[in-house]
């Protein structure tokens, strides 16, 4: 290539860079359990799904994140 003063020049390439990012959104999911009262006031309540064993937890998506945050960079 030449440009307008008579200046030759020969490709060499490209040069790269990348950016990764990660989009980070919360998703809450809130599970209700019914819970009921006889006339003898025994509480029943009913149960939650397997592995929902607190009342405020996190889930394995963000616990994989930290995993992968902490080792690996």
């Amino acid at each position: 290539m030449v440009d307008n003063q008579g200046q030759t020049y020969e490709d060499a390439g490209f040069e790269k860079r990348q950016v990764f990012d990660i989009d980070i959104s919360r998703i809450v999911t809130e599970y209700r359990a019914q819970v009921l009262i006889d006339s003898a006031d025994n509480r029943f309540v009913a149960d939650f799904p397997k592995g929902i064993n607190k009342a405020v937890q996190y889930g394995q998506t963000l616990k994989a994140h930290a995993v992968y945050l902490s080792q690996y960079q």
